[in-house]
C-alpha cells in the first residue's frame, strides 16, 4: 500500500480490484413482517423465524472506469471455483475494459488467491 500512495489519478485508471463475501440469511430468531403503511398488524403479514440459515457466496471486481460485475457462488470457495469465476467473469471485463491490454489485477491475500493452482492460471493470463 505504501508504494502506491504517490499514484495520480490517471494511474489508477489500469487497475482492476475484486473480492468475494459470503453473507449469512436466518437463524437469527427475529420475526419480520412485510406491509403496506397502510395496513394495520395482522397474523397473515409476519413470517416465524427460520429455523436454518444459509450462506450466499458472492464474488465482485470493479475498475475505475465503473465498469463492474457480480458472481454469485455455490457453497464454499476453493481455488479451482475461483478461476473458474475469474474465467467466467474478470476475464470478459478485462477484454471490455481494457482492450490493448495495460492493466493491473489487484486482489487480496486470501489462500484461494495465493494457492498453486490460482497463480499458475494467473501467470499463463
Amino acid at each position: 500500500a505504501r508504494c502506491r500512495r504517490k499514484l495520480v489519478l490517471d494511474d489508477w485508471k489500469q487497475y482492476i480490484f475484486s473480492d468475494e463475501s459470503s453473507v449469512v440469511v436466518g437463524k437469527d430468531n427475529r420475526m419480520y413482517c412485510w406491509r403496506r403503511v397502510d395496513e394495520k398488524d395482522s397474523p397473515h403479514i409476519v413470517c416465524p423465524p427460520r429455523n436454518r440459515k444459509f450462506t450466499v457466496m458472492v464474488w465482485g471486481a470493479i475498475s475505475f472506469s465503473g465498469k463492474r460485475t457480480l458472481k454469485w457462488v455455490q457453497g464454499n470457495i476453493n481455488s479451482q471455483k475461483y478461476v473458474d469465476v475469474l474465467e467466467e467473469k474478470l476475464l470478459p471485463l478485462i477484454e471490455e475494459t481494457f482492450p490493448c491490454g495495460g492493466h493491473i489485477f489487484m486482489q487480496d491475500n486470501a489462500p484461494v488467491h495465493k494457492s498453486a493452482f490460482t497463480t499458475n492460471w494467473l501467470d499463463k493470463k
